[in-house]
């Protein structure tokens, strides 16, 4: 059976991820001879100029340089000539648009943190209503005729405009967008109702971010009474759901709904597990699902929409996790009744499944 593969997600480098574990991710994650059928032989490794402000790209460089320059001293493996690395440009913060200019300073930006002259994908993480989209696609083909990149993606972009964006390259022999970045997971499937049909008609690979639903799949969360309580009840956990920033109240109206809570309990009956479980509770078995995150991750790998040219974001804060989620994606498919329990799960929450995509970019067409 051919499955999609798995991309490491390096969104926590620079922040609660330490350089040593990041270090050790990367390392484990491109050892193509231990995950051939996991990460290929063309391991891919997924950022972003807004990861911890910039930080993640200028880690993810230093962890290239480093390994560079120390593997024959410190026998230490030699990362692999065909790595991937990908960045993404956005609108998110004030300083930062998708104008012709604020894509190419930001695509400077990154290559700069990774020491790169070029990387393989680059995306556009978001519309942004306050550009055009087709001068930012003009200045698109001319940082790829420059050799910055090697491929065109988008992120959060609705099916529409995703293919009118495919059309205007099109029409004027530029480069097509080849990639997708979305929201995807056992629970949470809006993107299979309108843009996957857009996607293989494009002849556009999906990459699946949110797989676990930034946490909320691993089944460790219970319900609060409201938002406060349930941003002060995680404030020490250092997760996505955590504190009062404007992304952790995102996460939790994204994957903490009432309903959301309700489905999870559908596939936690099949699994006999407890209300909430540890990270301590992730071994893995062959014969067995120990764990919702486990469940997830072998549901999306075997048993969604992906194909095998398309992706898995996995990303982890911990080395614990990181490993868990490895093995687990390397698990086999799931029993045909955890699978119902599934399909179950995401009717019963379908309506407040967050939207895959955010908004749309000012056009100069008319």
């Amino acid at each position: 059976m051919k499955t999609p593969r798995a991309i490491l997600g390096t969104m926590t480098f620079g922040g609660t991820t330490t350089a040593k574990d990041a270090t050790t991710m990367v390392l484990d994650f491109c050892n193509v001879n231990k995950w051939k059928e996991l990460v290929k032989d063309d391991p891919m490794l997924d950022s972003a100029i807004m990861y911890q402000n910039g930080k993640t790209e200028v880690v993810v460089g230093e962890i290239i340089l480093k390994n560079n320059e120390n593997h024959k001293d410190n026998n230490m493996m030699l990362l692999p000539t065909t790595l991937s690395l990908s960045s993404k440009a956005n609108s998110f913060t004030k300083d930062r648009t998708l104008s012709p200019a604020g894509v190419r300073t930001q695509l400077e930006t990154s290559l700069i943190s990774f020491g790169r002259e070029s990387i393989d994908i680059y995306y556009l993480h978001a519309p942004d209503s306050n550009n055009n989209i087709e001068p930012t696609l003009e200045e698109i083909q001319k940082l790829y005729k420059e050799k910055k990149f090697k491929k065109f993606g988008l992120s959060n972009f609705s099916a529409w405009e995703t293919v009118y964006i495919h059309g205007y390259m099109t029409s004027r022999n530029y480069i097509v967008p080849t990639a997708y970045q979305g929201m995807y997971n056992a629970i949470t499937r809006q993107v299979e109702t309108e843009l996957f049909p857009a996607l293989r008609k494009l002849d556009m690979h999906f990459y699946a971010y949110n797989p676990l639903g930034g946490g909320m799949l691993s089944g460790k969360y219970s319900p609060s009474e409201n938002d406060k309580e349930a941003a002060t009840k995680n404030s020490e956990q250092g997760d996505r759901f955590s504190g009062n920033s404007m992304w952790a109240k995102r996460y939790r109206e994204r994957f903490q709904q009432k309903e959301q809570f309700e489905a999870l309990e559908i596939v936690r009956e099949k699994l006999l597990l407890p209300s909430s479980i540890s990270d301590d509770d992730n071994d893995v078995s062959s014969n067995t699902c120990s764990s919702m995150a486990e469940a997830s991750l072998r549901w999306i790998r075997h048993h969604s929409q992906l194909k095998e040219e398309d992706g898995i974001i996995i990303g982890a804060s911990k080395i614990s996790h990181y490993n868990s989620n490895m093995k687990s994606l390397s698990a086999g498919p799931l029993s045909d009744d955890l699978v119902e329990a599934f399909d179950n799960a995401a009717k019963l929450c379908q309506d407040v499944c967050p939207n895959y995509s955010r908004g749309y970019s000012g056009s100069s067409v008319k």
